[in-house]
């Protein structure tokens, strides 16, 4: 073995030093050339109607012999009321408890038999059902849906059950330093609005909700008359219709269609026109979250290239302005992303990163720097080509999957846009340069408009604010912020 292990060595020795002395190969020093990438669109969206009424969008693709689908149901936070906040969601909880008399546990062996799933979850603007099957099993997973949304199973064993995970998951909620930025943040912009809101509600508005209050809600929202279905899979229309029909189509409601009243459903927030800075104290924490944001009214076709550009480059991947400077220059963070949240109504553009407690000034500051100088000079050739490739990276990954193309028709539809409209936007980011977003760049960073949330020690941040550039909280006001009973 001690020959062997010598005679290893100095095959090593002798490799090592021929290989050292080698030239370098040419593939070392220079980059593979990158292919020409070719045109993108968005598949073509079919439309069709259910004996019910019920609308079909849908993407005929037989890449594999599989589908994937959502049921929406034109429900959601904004048909919540304050008092009553974290309802939808568990509603939406109590719709995956089994139908008629089968249990949660024999629905779940259904859809094992079947190679299918199925879930529910809630939004902004909807509760959606969720289901992907093989090609084959297709009708009769959608034969299971049926009765699913038709027949829910009211179990007050299990409404107990689930409205106890509800209060606990709101509770533990509220103890993450991220979440509870991100509630602050909602609340300084929103108010009492109901974006102002979590979906799983607050301690207050979940803690008296009843099965009676959950029945209502399907009752009120959970209709034909308030659902789009959209699909995407290896199916020709001749059999995706007659499944159809022959399931959630045949679904009819006896009562006629009466839409609540709700305050405010279409209402849009009104902004708070004082911007601030809110403290949530973490005593000796060792870390502070940053958290700021402002308003966006609305969905804007026109400005949307300019600014989903802008978003990118500021902080949507880890080469941004921003974690270059925080993280690689400075140290002081993890990373640092942007992000924005659309709505029809209003939605709002965030910076968030989270950095060791004693730079949070320093932070803070970096990033005026960075929102001023951008304003006064622009963005470079090289940051708004890079920010291009990596949009077209993000589009690809969009129609990557079934999954992937279904989210693209419900997030199209539920804006009101053209399916393809990201793709037509695509091809105008394109032609964009730094100079023709210089204008927009200007109004987002805006430092003024930023409304600024710090979770972290109260006693350590307010020390540092007043070390700092007096222009990064000039006119914002500081307060001690306190989250929602």
């Amino acid at each position: 073995m001690k020959h062997r292990n010598i005679i290893f060595c100095g095959l090593c020795l002798v490799y090592g030093t021929v290989l050292a002395g080698s030239p370098e190969p040419i593939y070392m020093k220079e980059m593979p050339a990158l292919a020409k990438s070719s045109q993108l669109s968005f598949p073509k969206v079919h439309r069709d109607k259910l004996y019910n009424g019920i609308s079909v969008l849908w993407i005929q693709d037989d890449k594999i012999p599989a589908v994937y689908g959502q049921l929406r149901f034109l429900a959601g936070m904004r048909t919540e009321s304050v008092e009553h906040m974290g309802l939808s969601q568990l509603t939406s909880s109590m719709l995956m408890e089994g139908y008629g008399d089968k249990t949660a546990a024999q629905l779940s062996q259904e859809m094992d038999q079947l190679g299918s799933d199925l879930s529910t979850a809630i939004g902004d603007y909807g509760i959606s059902y969720s289901f992907s099957s093989l090609k084959d099993s297709f009708g009769e997973t959608i034969a299971l849906l049926s009765d699913l949304v038709q027949h829910p199973r009211w179990d007050q064993g299990s409404f107990d059950r689930l409205h106890s995970d509800q209060v606990q998951n709101v509770a533990y909620q509220r103890t993450d330093p991220d979440s509870q930025a991100f509630e602050i943040l909602s609340q300084e912009l929103y108010g009492k609005h109901w974006q102002g809101f979590f979906s799983s509600g607050t301690p207050a508005s979940v803690k008296n909700l009843s099965l009676d209050q959950v029945k209502k809600y399907y009752g009120d929202f959970i209709r034909p008359e308030q659902a789009v279905l959209t699909i995407v899979g290896d199916l020709q229309k001749e059999d995706l219709l007659s499944s159809l029909n022959q399931s959630i189509g045949s679904w009819k409601v006896e009562a006629k269609y009466a839409m609540p009243e709700i305050p405010g459903l279409n209402e849009i927030p009104k902004f708070d026109l004082q911007k601030k800075v809110a403290i949530y104290d973490r005593p000796e924490a060792v870390q502070t979250v940053i958290v700021m944001g402002k308003p966006v009214k609305g969905f804007a076709k026109s400005t949307y290239p300019k600014a989903r550009l802008i978003d990118i480059v500021i902080g949507g991947s880890f080469t941004s302005v921003l974690n270059q400077n925080l993280r690689e220059k400075h140290g002081y963070t993890y990373s640092a992303r942007s992000s924005s949240w659309l709505h029809r109504q209003a939605g709002f553009w965030m910076i968030q990163t989270s950095v060791k407690s004693d730079t949070t000034g320093k932070a803070l500051e970096e990033i005026y720097k960075e929102f001023t100088k951008i304003q006064q000079k622009g963005f470079s050739k090289d940051q708004i080509q890079k920010g291009k490739k990596l949009l077209q990276a993000q589009l690809v990954e969009s129609v990557d999957s079934f999954e992937d193309l279904n989210n693209q028709i419900n997030a199209t539809d539920l804006l009101g846009i053209p399916t393809d409209f990201y793709f037509k936007v695509q091809k105008k980011v394109n032609r964009l340069t730094p100079k023709r977003v210089k204008k927009v760049a200007k109004q987002m960073l805006d430092w003024k408009d930023f409304d600024i949330v710090l979770v972290g020690d109260r006693k350590s941040i307010e020390a540092q604010l007043k070390d700092i550039d007096p222009q990064v909280i000039s006119e914002k006001p500081i307060h001690t912020a306190e989250l929602r009973p």
